[in-house]
Parts: C-alpha cells; structure tokens; sequence
C-alpha cells in the first residue's frame, strides 16, 4: 500500500471514530470557564459584575473573570457561536493539523511519515483532542511556529504563531525559547559569527511576539487591573514550585512516557546533530524540568491510576516534539512489521479511550439539560461544586454556592441566597459535600419541595467516577 493511501486510511479510521464517540459537553470547571468565557466574547465583554453569575471565575472584588489567558477563548468564540457542542470541533481540528504537520516534519528530517501515527493514536492526545482545555491549542501553534521556523524559514509567520501560543498559556515561552534562540545561534554559527546576519530574522520574529505580548500587557490592565497582573493572580490555588518532590515526579514522569512508547525517554536523551532535533530535545528537557517542580503535577498513585494517561496533559504540548525524536531514533531499525501491529493495537486502542471520553461527556450533558430543563430561566439556584452544569448556551440561570471565594462565612452564604429558587443536594462517593448541613438547614427554612432525584453514572468498563445523584428542591 503506497505511503499516502495508508495516512489517508489512518487518519480517516481516527475522523470516524472522532464523530461516532462525539463529546457532548465540558467535563470539569476549568473547561467551563474557557467555554463560558467565549460565550461572553459574542457580548463583547469577557467578565460580569454579579457573583451568581460567576459561577467558579475568580474576583478581584469588583468584577469576576476566568483564570486562563484568553487565547484559548478566542480559538472558541466562533465555534459557540454557531452552538454550544460545535465548540468540541476545535479539538478535532487542530489535532487533524497537528497530523499533518507532523507529516510534513517526519519528511524534512527524511523519516518515513508512518510515525506520525504514533502521534495521531497517542491515548493522551487522543483524549484531549475531545476536550476544551489549552494543552492541544497550545500544541498546534508551538508546532506550526516550529515548522515555519525551521523546516520553512519563514520567521515572520513562525513569529506569530509561538506569539499567539504565549496568548493561550504564558509558561508557553519557556518551551519555544529554545526554538527562537537556537535558530538565531545556527543561523549565527552557518554565517561565520556575523553579527549582522541576525538583523533581518531578529526583525522577522519580533512582530508577532510585540503584537501579542502587547495585546497580553493591555488585556491585563483592561481585565485585571494592572499590566503586570494575570487571572492567576486572584486565585486561591497557587500553582508554587517545589524541590522536595522533583526527583519523585521526573521519575514518573519518564515512566509513564515509556508505557506506551518503549524507551521513548531513552530516546529523549540520546545525543542529536540536526540543529532542529537538538532545540526540540532542550525544548522537552525544559518542559519536563519545568512541570517536575510544580507542586500541582501528579502523584505516584495518580499517574499510575487506570487512566494515568489522562495525566500527562501537562506534556500535552511537547509530545509531538517527544514523538518526532523518538521517530528518528527507532527509524535507524527495521521495525516495519512490529510497526504495523503496533499502530494498529493503538488504533484500536484510541476508540476505548474516545469512548470513555464521550460516556464521561454524556453523563454530564444529561444532567446539564435536566437541572435546565427543570429550573425555571433566569432563576437562581444554589448547591455545592455544581457551577461546571450551568451554562448560558442552555439559558440564563444564576447560581451561588458556599464557596469561600464568594461569600465570608455560613451567615454571609444564608443572607445572600435568601432568595433562591432552587437548591440541590448531590451525593457522591468522589466527593464530601462539606456544606450538607449548612444546605440542609436552608431547605428546611425554605420548606423545599422535591422537582426530581435521578443517578447519573458513566457507561464505561473503567470507572472514571461514582455515581452522582442529585436531587433538586423548589424554594419558592
């Protein structure tokens, strides 16, 4: 089978599958405050005023804002506005580009472009490609402004792809800094140390990161109040670095790469003489270094959890970079029959993994249209960790919970939901509902009467959460 046939082939088994396991709906808050965030950019605004509408947005006291760059709303905006699930188009889209470039990479370095199916069936890009978060945009524009850069020569146009990717997650700069700055050192070295061979490439690449690093600048003090000043800034969770457990997380961070790919982190050390393949091998380094010491990365038992490769996300962004070095390292073997039968296992593979994606998406986009179908528009509601199934696209509801980031304390909580509509109870195995007691006495101020109680389980062979049952009381 010629070369061409079998990507087209691939990619379509993957295209397929993508849209028989369609997601449904956002999973988690952090996804919500991207999607909601885009909804809002159809009003020309990307924060409200009133705390029953911020849902889980943090607040610097006067207005309240997701805590992400806006990059990844923006990417968004013109998907929602069409409808609410088209905006899981993105994930589609820009891992189908991601396979392309990919391609076109391999056969730069003159690698056979099969290997980009190690990239188009990875279970960890697999799963993302389903969801709203940054980690697969951010991808995408590192990669292109990669490929432009390099493979291409075309630094103004790679200028403004790695500066729009710094619009969608800041730490973003840490990884494509060894891009820009070891393209000017070769290009610098391949012209005798000539200073003034630097001049035009130097010019070339600023554009793009001057337009983004001063819209990022004017944004900061248009949103948040000052230049210097980022949604993070208002967070109670701080992402915070520490040593202690450095040595614990590259290590489970090397495992875990290795699962799937054998000895890719080997691969990653392996000494490199293509200008290109060295930046992309500081690059990973400094990602992994970087992640290792945040606090925030996952655990021994969470990364070897069933679904550790949900896990990697993270890595999302240099995996395509880890893939291509890994690429040009197993290429010097003949592996072409262990190859086919491995592309083939991860095919397979990749529909469980989408399947699990679209169950857990399923699950909430069931309970998102029950709790709307059930309340009344424009009504206001309260209940704990519950924000994440709300969203306008649905219609118009407002919501508070006991949450410390809104309300000082219980008799602040009780004032301000005084006139609430509606209030839920949930019940989980996952999660404590620590403020049970406190929304049990306001049901029973309220004389609350029970609307409905339904279970919600994901339909999947691996359990990726308890059941969920909530029950939903009329105040009125």
């Amino acid at each position: 089978m010629k070369t061409t046939h079998a990507l087209v082939l691939g990619y379509i088994f993957f295209a397929v599958a993508f849209f028989l396991f369609y997601p449904q709906a956002h999973l988690v808050s952090d996804e919500a405050e991207y999607s909601r965030t885009a909804y809002f950019l159809q009003e020309g605004r990307v924060t409200v005023d009133n705390v029953t509408e911020a849902y889980n947005f943090n607040t610097d006291g006067k207005s309240y804002f997701a805590q992400y760059p806006v990059g990844t709303a923006l990417l968004l905006y013109p998907l929602i506005a069409m409808d609410y699930r088209a905006q899981f188009l993105l994930g589609f889209i820009l891992h189908s580009l991601l396979f392309l470039f990919a391609i076109l990479i391999l056969k730069k370095l003159k690698i056979s472009p099969y290997y980009a199916f190690l990239y188009l069936f990875h279970p960890t890009l697999i799963y993302y490609s389903q969801r709203l978060y940054s980690d697969l945009p951010s991808a995408f524009f590192i990669v292109a402004g990669a490929y432009f850069l390099f493979f291409r020569s075309i630094p103004f146009l790679a200028g403004l792809l790695l500066g729009f990717s710094v619009l969608i997650r800041y730490t973003n700069l840490i990884f494509i800094a060894p891009f820009v700055f070891g393209y000017l050192f070769y290009l610098w070295k391949e012209h005798r140390y000539q200073w003034n061979a630097l001049i035009k490439p130097i010019f070339s690449l600023l554009p793009g990161f001057a337009l983004f690093g001063v819209f990022i600048l004017w944004f900061n003090h248009k949103v948040y109040g000052a230049w210097h000043l980022t949604g993070y800034s208002f967070s109670i969770q701080h992402f915070s670095f520490s040593f202690l457990g450095v040595t614990l997380h590259l290590i489970v961070f090397i495992l875990a790469l290795t699962f799937f790919y054998p000895f890719l982190s080997f691969a990653l050390f392996r000494k490199q003489y293509l200008k290109e393949l060295v930046c992309f091998q500081l690059s990973v380094f400094l990602g992994i270094l970087f992640y290792s010491f945040m606090q925030y990365s996952p655990s021994f038992q969470e990364m070897f959890s069933a679904l550790f490769f949900v896990n990697l996300r993270f890595l999302v962004p240099l995996l395509p970079f880890m893939i291509i070095l890994y690429a040009a390292w197993i290429s010097r073997w003949n592996l072409s029959k262990l190859g086919i039968a491995v592309i083939v296992c991860l095919a397979i593979f990749s529909l469980f993994v989408l399947h699990l994606g679209y169950e857990s998406s399923d699950r909430n986009f069931r309970i998102m249209t029950d709790l709307h179908a059930n309340t009344e528009e424009e009504s206001f509601i309260t209940g704990f960790t519950l924000s994440q199934f709300f969203h306008e696209s649905f219609g118009k509801r407002y919501f508070l919970s006991p949450n410390p980031k809104y309300v000082s304390g219980d008799q602040d909580y009780l004032e301000q939901s005084k006139d609430a509509d509606y209030l839920i109870l949930t019940f989980s195995a996952d999660e404590e509902n620590k403020y049970f007691n406190l929304l049990q006495s306001l049901l029973e101020e309220r004389n609350g009467t029970l609307v409905y109680n339904n279970t919600y389980v994901t339909e999947s062979i691996v359990p990726v959460s308890a059941p969920l049952r909530i029950e939903l009381y009329d105040l009125s």
